[in-house]
């Protein structure tokens, strides 16, 4: 609430003076952010601008951004060392687009993602150090949540409690369980400011 400019009041809906300039206003999602409503609002494809703004008035999507609790961090980088010596680093920010990934090999580099198709027109691209040859791959594109995830995960369950063979699954249980306890290492980290140990994090939290 510190930061917020003056005059500005908990919700975009009650009037905001800075409505005109504010990137966070929640009154975009009237005009050019409709797009977005799809991923919130289960009515909006058939909803009235003014069925919209009163869905949004009484909801959470349109607090100030300045004046609302949420703690989630806008930013955060993690860096990580493997058994074997390999490292990763993980960014994210909410001000990016997309999701990229970068993987530098002895031999070659992978990148994908977003930006990849941008400059390239390529979902993935694997190019070899020695020659620089680049092998471009393009993929079918979902647009549903998190670029099919959502439904991918829901249909894996579904496949799992219903043909009940695990080789069908592409990821399994201590997978998930592993990646997630990254997760929260990672946030204990940043609260911290120190270096987490994994092993040592997981038996900590697991014991008993």
């Amino acid at each position: 609430a510190a930061n917020a400019p003056p005059g500005a009041p908990a919700r975009c809906t009650d009037g905001c003076p800075h409505a005109d300039t504010c990137p966070y206003d929640a009154l975009l999602y009237l005009t050019k952010h409709r797009r977005w409503l799809d991923y919130i609002y289960n009515d909006a494809a058939a909803a009235s601008t003014d069925e919209i703004r009163a869905w949004l008035a009484a909801g959470p999507w349109s607090r100030c951004v300045y004046h609302c609790d949420n703690t989630a961090v806008d930013h955060q980088v993690v860096s990580m060392r493997f058994d074997g010596g390999a490292t990763a680093t993980f960014t994210m920010t909410a001000f990016g687009w997309g999701r990229d990934i970068e993987i530098f090999g002895t031999q070659a580099r992978l990148w994908g993602g977003e930006s990849c198709l941008k400059h390239s027109g390529a979902d993935i691209i694997v190019e070899t150090h020695a020659t620089g040859d680049r092998i471009r791959f393009n993929l079918s594109h979902d647009s549903s949540g998190h670029g099919g995830g959502d439904s991918g995960l829901i249909n894996a369950l579904y496949t799992e409690l219903t043909k009940g063979s695990s080789t069908l699954l592409r990821s399994s249980v201590s997978v998930s369980v592993a990646s997630h306890v990254m997760a929260f290492a990672a946030e204990t980290a940043r609260q911290s400011g120190q270096t987490v140990n994994l092993t040592d994090f997981y038996n900590g939290h697991s014991a008993g």
